[in-house]
């Protein structure tokens, strides 16, 4: 993910606990929906639950 970040100029929108649920969770979300929480921050939340 950083790679992408780096390769667009961009900083991640969200850092912290969330950003590490997400992470946990990162195969219940398909790429195009991780590039836009990098981009916005914006994400499913019911799907961070365990």
């Amino acid at each position: 993910m950083q790679t992408y970040l780096d390769g667009k100029g961009l900083e991640p929108a969200e850092r912290g606990e969330r950003a590490e649920r997400v992470m946990r969770r990162i195969r219940r979300f398909s790429p195009s929906e991780l590039a836009d929480w990098l981009e916005t921050g914006e994400i499913d939340e019911d799907r961070l639950t365990p």
